[in-house]
């Protein structure tokens, strides 16, 4: 069974981008819940990773707001992606915020923008469903790839048969 046949087992669907900078190879593929994740490998040092079905907007989700980590608001700048609204996300929570678990002091907390870059758009299935889907560039500072190319990458997802 090939590795998208098995996110087809798992999901009833498999999709990818036809398109990805040069030099990117699939290095495997994972499952976290009901997500797959494939992860793409440029000489061990640049990942483009995707994931879906995944669960984003552009609000922070009750579960944060509750515990007060509000991401800055310049960290979500909308896009196209074939004509429907898309998100960009710049950075993510540092590694020590991380690590701190939801116990931390929302003071404390930082933003890391340059942690990763990624795009969270909507793909349809083969049974003409819609999911989101999120491609993430990274390790940061992620000045290797643009957002355009990051578009060119999402308008290219298609179904895997």
């Amino acid at each position: 069974m090939t590795e998208f046949g098995r996110i087809t087992s798992r999901l009833g669907y498999a999709l990818a981008p036809g398109e990805l900078p040069e030099g990117f190879e699939s290095a495997r593929v994972g499952f976290s819940g009901g997500m797959a994740q494939i992860t793409y490998d440029k000489a061990g040092r640049q990942l483009i990773v995707v994931a879906y079905p995944v669960d984003f907007g552009p609000e922070d989700t009750q579960l944060m707001q509750g515990i007060g980590l509000i991401r800055p608001r310049d960290a979500i700048d909308e896009a196209q992606v074939g004509g429907e609204t898309a998100y960009f996300m710049r950075g993510g929570w540092s590694d020590a915020t991380i690590t701190a678990g939801p116990g931390i002091d929302p003071h404390n907390a930082e933003w890391d923008f340059e942690k990763s870059l990624g795009l969270f758009f909507d793909c349809a299935t083969p049974a003409g469903t819609t999911i989101r889907v999120a491609i993430q560039a990274r390790p940061g500072p992620v000045t290797w790839i643009s957002d355009e190319e990051m578009i060119v990458i999402a308008e290219s997802f298609s179904p895997v048969e």
